[in-house]
């Protein structure tokens, strides 16, 4: 993966303000990020291109910032501390969803990191939340079905 198939600071910034401000304006998105118009209309025109604004394509978005490894972690806890576990998950950045969920575990999360390494530093973050009863990850080694919802969308209306 080459530099112009990723994004950086800037291009996070921008992407940041667009899931806060999906309608925001060329113009909007320099005044907010104090950027020149043609910095933000350029970078939108490379993002378009590698497919981070579409909203398909949006878990696409780690890979593209750094984050090429992402795993699934089913968590036991204390049901006391399951708010706790909320607010402690809220502050992992990696940690892009959570659901509660039943089965062998009450949460389960979809965590980003960096590397095999670093997926190690994230489960540890984890594993130290208030009321972790034990943790199981399972790493994603390829994508078989990418999030979608048009297929779904065409659904609606008809019986």
């Amino acid at each position: 993966m080459t530099d112009r198939d990723t994004v950086d600071g800037t291009d996070a910034r921008i992407l940041a303000a667009l899931l806060q401000h999906p309608r925001a304006t060329v113009m909007g998105l320099a005044g907010e990020l104090r950027l020149a118009r043609s910095t933000v209309q350029t970078r939108l025109a490379r993002l378009e291109e590698l497919g981070a604004l579409s909203m398909e394509n949006v878990h696409s978005i780690p890979t593209l910032a750094g984050y090429g490894v992402t795993a699934f972690m089913t968590i036991a806890v204390h049901q006391r501390d399951l708010e706790s576990l909320r607010q402690a998950l809220a502050n992992i950045p990696e940690v892009i969803e959570a659901y509660g969920t039943t089965g062998d575990g009450d949460v389960m999360c979809r965590v980003v990191a960096r590397s095999a390494e670093d997926l190690g530093r994230v489960n540890a973050l984890v594993l130290n939340c208030v009321g972790v009863r034990r943790a199981s990850t399972s790493v994603v080694i390829r994508p078989v079905l990418n999030h979608r919802l048009v297929p779904l969308l065409g659904t609606v209306g008809r019986q």
